[in-house]
């Protein structure tokens, strides 16, 4: 109903009737169509494609190299569905969604979203950082302790322009994501801690005063399994209530995994 109120104004383009996200070739081929310039479109979409494939030709390390695209808010971490238009930018790159992220999320879904705990999930060959706040993701106690990616420098951090650009992909904002992306993987892949991907630079130079690399410290020996639990005490918070369930919980765990 809504169709025929907006076409009896003038000439309307629904948008294709399937549940998934149309691709940016698909949008493109509409426009193409509207436009009576099919040719134009698939020229464009030709040209586009071809730029996906010279960065596949010139950089064989990314095939099968695996990323994850987690979304960082402030104590928490959400991903997004991995049919989403920002993974699928990633795949084009002929990277692939990490095992765990894949498995947690799907077609069917707006993603997950995971505690600063359990930072690990996203672990993967890059980590692929889309936040407006990277002091507070430097301070995250965990990161550090729980992400190989961090400690060996395969983390990149999207800016607002870059994130846009793989969100709402369109020819143009391929153009321009291609550029800024691939040498931050480049850089994150190339299996030297000692090279730090650009956008991520600031992770590593954010100053930690003593207070906050106190408490990830704390948190690093309170999360720790291998610590006993007497020594837990001085950075767990009402620790003699707690004691008792800790010991239980390390006798489970033990159990199990015996």
């Amino acid at each position: 109903a809504q169709y025929e109120v907006l076409d009896a104004i003038a000439p309307t383009v629904a948008p294709p009737t399937s549940t998934e996200i149309p691709t940016w070739q698909q949008v493109q081929r509409i426009f193409g169509e509207v436009l009576d310039r099919v040719d134009d479109a698939e020229q464009v979409i030709d040209d586009t494609e071809a730029r996906f494939a010279a960065v596949q030709a010139q950089h064989p390390g990314f095939v099968g190299a695996s990323f994850t695209l987690p979304i960082y808010h402030l104590g928490t971490s959400t991903s997004a569905a991995t049919t989403s238009q920002r993974y699928l930018f990633v795949k084009e790159l002929c990277l692939e969604v990490s095992d765990t992220v894949a498995s947690m999320t799907n077609s069917e879904a707006d993603g997950f979203e995971l505690g600063i705990e359990r930072i690990d999930l996203v672990e993967a060959d890059v980590v692929i950082w889309n936040t407006q706040m990277p002091d507070e993701l430097a301070a995250v106690p965990t990161r550090e302790a729980q992400l190989p990616a961090a400690g060996e420098r395969r983390e990149i951090v999207l800016d607002a322009l870059l994130a846009a650009a793989i969100v709402q992909t369109n020819p143009l904002s391929i153009s321009f994501a291609i550029e800024r992306m691939v040498p931050e993987l480049v850089a994150a892949l190339d299996g030297n801690p000692d090279t730090v991907p650009p956008s991520a630079q600031r992770l590593y130079d954010a100053e930690i005063d003593a207070q906050q690399r106190a408490a990830m410290d704390a948190w690093e020996i309170a999360m720790d399994p291998s610590v006993p639990i007497a020594d837990k005490g001085p950075h767990v918070e009402d620790f003699d209530t707690l004691a008792p369930a800790l010991e239980t919980a390390a006798t489970v765990a033990g159990d199990l995994g015996s």
